[in-house]
């Protein structure tokens, strides 16, 4: 995203030649980029947005284990496989607080996504095609539905919260990524491969990417770690699996359901044996006995 964002002023560049093309593709594509309004200090908003977006589902990801943990959610998670949950034993179900925190923390950014980035992308990569002659159709995918229940949710929380929120949250899930929360990592692939050798031949400051430090250098990360970040298994599978959470789905109810978002709040997620430190201090004190007792 930081790559691909970075070069909307010189996006915004290339908009301006073709603002009166004889060319409809290229005029419109132009118009659209236009409006868009990319200034710098809206695209730096939007990165900022991102990374802390990015933040907070990193922490939720990282305390994972403090959600199996904590008393209150495990007494919900407890049920999920009980007759109590008998007709639905694929689901696991949150309540409208974590849809609440989710929305809070990851709504401004799939707005973004939907509404700025996908535009920009895609009428960035027309503009390419009309300085190099090229007939590329590349597009950002994002699914219809999915822009509408971002839509929905973005413009009407405030007022209609669970009814237009609901579904947008129920695209988490806890062990495994999901492009709403995740990054659309395969998307973003196809984008960068498509910019990264038409860069230098269609801007006129290929460096001029206001969002990083050298985009050489960003260029080499994102082509050596791209297996790796294909790599789901990351996430949280154990070796042997009692119960296949990456394979249940999410649903939100009004009651009843967890919110992991306490569980993992400002954690540090250290770990402990604290069983350990007690045997130690136990054998000191033994000892202790044993040589005052000798002597």
């Amino acid at each position: 995203m930081k790559y691909i964002l970075g070069y909307s002023q010189e996006i915004y560049s290339l908009a301006l030649k073709y603002k009166s093309s004889q060319n409809e593709t290229c005029r419109v594509a132009s118009e659209n980029i236009i409006n868009l309004d990319l200034n710098i200090k809206v695209t730096q908003e939007i990165h900022r947005t991102m990374v802390a977006a990015t933040h907070k589902m990193s922490e939720m990801r990282k305390g994972f284990f403090c959600v199996l943990c904590d008393a209150k959610t495990q007494s919900k998670l407890s049920d999920f496989w009980t007759s109590t949950n008998f007709f639905n034993r694929n689901k696991i179900y949150y309540d409208k607080s974590f849809c609440e925190n989710l929305v809070q923390d990851q709504i401004r950014t799939s707005y973004f996504i939907v509404y700025f980035m996908k535009p920009l992308v895609d009428n960035m990569v027309k503009l390419m095609n009309c300085v190099l002659g090229e007939n590329e159709t590349l597009q950002y995918e994002v699914a219809p539905e999915l822009q509408q229940e971002v839509k929905n949710c973005y413009y009407m929380r405030n007022k209609f919260f669970f009814y237009f929120c609901e579904r947008y949250c129920e695209h988490f899930d806890l062990t495994s990524p999901t492009d709403l929360f995740d990054g659309n990592l395969r998307e973003m692939k196809k984008v960068i491969e498509y910019m990264h050798p038409r860069v230098p031949k269609v801007f006129d400051y290929p460096e001029n990417n206001i969002l990083t430090d050298g985009v050489s250098y960003e260029s080499q990360v994102l082509n050596m770690n791209w297996e790796v970040v294909f790599q789901e298994t990351i996430y949280f599978r154990p070796t042997i699996q009692e119960h296949l959470l990456d394979s249940f789905s999410t649903d939100v109810i009004f009651n009843g359901g967890m919110n992991p978002f306490p569980s993992v709040e400002n954690n540090t997620y250290p770990i402990f044996i604290s069983g350990a430190a007690i045997w130690k201090m136990g054998l000191i004190f033994v000892f202790m006995g044993l040589f005052f007792w000798s002597n």
